[in-house]
């Protein structure tokens, strides 16, 4: 997610000089943002709700594919992330273009926030043109003033220069001249009609200047939840919901983690609300559930306050909340119990049944494979859980027995987690192999897809191009030598 760097660490990164060479420093203290980038690259592959289609997030857009391996050409070309709708031939796509002029940036900009950004750039411009050298006062004046928000100084940054460079230029000189804002990611939550020919483009939903990291669309297919970048906040995510039909997105909470969820029946929201805001360290969230929707399906005037569920502690963002049709709740945490000693640990997997107050952990505490239960999707049947490795392996769980099986074992090829195992079905499953194409040398992995009940796997990707294998399957690290592998293997 895009992150603004901390002022007080940026303070502390200038160099010291005196007060008049440093009248730009105001510039770069309070508008220079630090920017990451925010798309979703573990949910790259997702197949349709009926199993039909495949859908790849490539280096080169969005293409689908089959369970035979075929794959078609690019068919949005920028698209970033995707989420199919129940009928398995509409999508919402998160298309992301780079603003790099006022202008354009402005036109992603809802009314309010529009509003709000004008606030923060009047206050920085007011303040920088009053500064004489005291800029302790000045980040002081400006932080607490109540027409700066924060998450929008990124635009504000471009604002002041599309209306007030001359200004700031006779007061800053070059110091300011030479300061260029970052681009802003701009992103578009279209509809489109998918099939392996083409992409037909639908209505607009959404725009905005934020990175759109999650989309979940309901089971009656008229709303859908998404988590967004809010730039320079304590706690960068906030969940929204929205028509499909359109309209400005509903706030749900401001302290959202990654990974939320519909009901069954499509009519609540089910997801982690952070505590404290801050992913540096331990912290406390809140499992709730929320009702957004009528029983017909639209979104309701007022959502009321909802329910706490269960209290979770965290060390990340990337909780993930599944709902079953029985009202079973699975979701990722950190398996601490305080007072305690050891305050290490990896995410593990709860089940918290409808008629239990205690959830049941399934990954038991120290399970040989690697698991990151983060990661973890169900099957469509509601009755196993498929749970990836940070070198490719693949764990699948029980959830009626608790038992678990190996599916895939350590993979030297695999690096990271490439992509989210997915289910084709209630049998097949879909992951990272070691690359079966060795040819290839920049092709870090392979796609298969493997019968539970058969074990036999396909590879779907042996023949896809290059550009739907880079970033996606390839490794993000330099390959080490044989010298280097070794002397880390001792180690």
């Amino acid at each position: 997610m895009k992150l603004m760097a901390n002022y007080n660490e940026l303070f502390h990164r200038m160099l010291r000089c005196d007060a008049f060479s440093c009248l730009a420093r105001p510039a770069m203290l309070l508008l220079t943002a630090i920017l990451v980038a925010g798309c979703n690259i573990k949910d790259r592959i997702v197949w349709s709700p009926d199993g039909q289609y495949l859908a790849v997030i490539a280096a080169d857009g969005l293409r689908i594919g089959n369970d035979q391996g075929g794959l078609s050409k690019p068919l949005v070309a920028d698209a970033e992330l995707m989420a199919w709708c129940p009928d398995s031939r509409r999508a919402l796509v998160v298309r992301q273009a780079q603003g790099q002029d006022w202008k354009a940036i402005q036109g992603f900009l809802s009314e309010d926030d529009l509003k709000q950004v004008i606030s923060t750039a009047e206050v920085m411009v007011r303040e920088l043109l009053s500064c004489q050298g005291d800029f302790d006062e000045c980040e002081q004046k400006v932080s607490s003033d109540k027409g700066y928000v924060r998450r929008f100084s990124p635009e504000a940054f471009w604002y002041l220069k599309a209306k007030y460079n001359r200004q700031l230029s006779e007061k800053l000189g070059s110091d300011w001249d030479g300061l260029s804002p970052d681009p802003i990611n701009l992103s578009t939550l279209q509809l489109y009609e998918l099939s392996p020919r083409a992409a037909v483009a639908g209505k607009v939903i959404y725009r905005t200047t934020k990175d759109i990291g999650v989309v979940r669309v309901s089971s009656r297919g008229r709303a859908a939840a998404l988590v967004e970048a809010a730039t320079g906040e304590t706690n960068p995510l906030r969940l929204y919901v929205l028509s499909l039909s359109g309209g400005e997105p509903r706030l749900v909470t401001d302290s959202a983690l990654q990974y939320p969820d519909w009901s069954v029946d499509g009519l609540s929201l089910l997801f982690m609300q952070d505590g404290n805001g801050s992913f540096e360290s331990l912290n406390l969230a809140t499992l709730r559930s929320l009702t957004v929707c009528t029983p017909a399906g639209e979104l309701k005037s007022e959502f009321g306050q909802g329910s706490d569920l269960m209290k979770v502690v965290h060390r990340s963002n990337e909780e993930r909340v599944r709902s079953l049709a029985d009202g079973t709740i699975l979701f990722s945490a950190l398996p601490l119990q305080l007072p305690g000693k050891d305050l290490s640990g990896e995410n593990t997997l709860y089940q918290l049944s409808p008629d239990k107050d205690v959830p049941v952990r399934i990954v038991p505490a120290g399970y040989p494979t690697d698991v990151k239960a983060q990661y973890f999707e169900v099957s469509p049947d509601g009755k196993k859980v498929a749970m990836p490795g940070s070198h490719g392996e693949v764990v699948v769980a029980d959830l009626l027995s608790h038992g678990l099986s190996v599916v895939q074992a350590w993979q030297e090829e695999i690096d990271s987690v490439k992509f989210v195992p997915q289910w084709r079905n209630s049998d097949e499953l879909c992951f990272a192999v070691g690359a079966v194409r060795k040819t290839a040398v920049d092709h870090g992995c392979d796609v298969a897809l493997k019968s539970m009940a058969g074990g036999v796997s396909k590879i779907l990707s042996k023949d896809w191009p290059t550009q739907a294998i880079k970033g996606l399957l390839t490794s993000d690290k330099v390959p080490e030598t044989k010298l280097q592998k070794l002397m880390h293997n001792l180690k």
